[in-house]
C-alpha cells in the first residue's frame, strides 16, 4: 500500500527543496506584484538605517521594516528572499499544526498555503503579507500547542505587520477566555 508523505523528514526535505528552486526562480525574474508598495516597503527597509525614525513609520510596518532592513542593505532581491524563507516557514508551521490534529493529509497543508494563487505571487514581493501570514501562523501554531501567554504576544504584534492584524486581536481574546 502507498504511504502518504506525512512524516516531517519527507516534509522538511520537499520545503527544502522548494525554497532552493524559489530562491533560483527569484533571481532569474522580476516582481510587480504590489506595484509601487512593493518597492516603497524595500526603500523604507533599505534607508531606516540612515533615517531612524522609518522604523517607527506605521506605512512601512515597523515589524516588517525592522526585520527586513538588513537583507534590504543587500538589494531587493535579498528581500524577497527574505519573504521567500518567511512563506516557506509558514507552510511549515502550518503542516506542524494540522499535523497536531494527527490528519493523515496535514503535508497537504504546505501545498495550501504556499500555493494558493495571490500567496503564490506575493511570496516572490517585498510585500508584507508574507511575514503577516508567518506571524499569524506561529501565532494559531502556538495557541493549539497551549503556549497562549506566547500566542497572545505574537498576535500583538500583528498590527504593526499589517493594519488587518487588529481584528486577529479580539478573535484571540475570545478563544483565550475559552480556553
Amino acid at each position: 500500500r502507498w504511504k502518504l508523505p506525512g512524516d516531517k523528514k519527507s516534509v522538511a526535505i520537499i520545503l527544502l527543496f522548494l525554497w532552493v528552486f524559489f530562491v533560483v526562480y527569484a533571481y532569474f525574474t522580476d516582481c510587480n506584484a504590489g506595484g509601487g508598495d512593493n518597492y516603497a516597503h524595500y526603500n523604507i527597509a533599505r534607508w531606516a538605517f540612515r533615517y531612524p525614525h522609518l522604523f517607527f513609520d506605521m506605512w512601512g510596518k515597523p515589524v516588517f521594516t525592522l526585520l527586513t532592513s538588513p537583507f534590504a542593505l543587500l538589494g531587493f532581491y535579498w528581500v524577497r528572499v527574505f519573504n521567500i524563507t518567511c512563506g516557506l516557514l509558514t507552510a511549515w508551521l502550518g503542516f506542524l499544526t494540522v499535523r497536531r490534529w494527527n490528519s493523515r493529509y496535514a503535508f497537504l497543508a504546505p501545498a495550501f498555503i504556499l500555493f494558493t494563487p495571490l500567496y503564490f505571487v506575493m511570496l516572490f514581493s517585498g510585500m508584507t503579507e508574507i511575514l503577516f501570514s508567518l506571524l499569524l501562523m506561529l501565532s494559531i501554531y502556538l495557541f493549539f500547542r497551549d503556549f497562549h501567554i506566547l500566542s497572545a504576544i505574537a498576535v500583538s504584534f500583528l498590527y504593526f505587520v499589517r493594519a488587518e492584524g487588529i481584528l486577529m486581536i479580539p478573535l484571540f481574546l475570545f478563544a483565550l477566555l475559552l480556553k
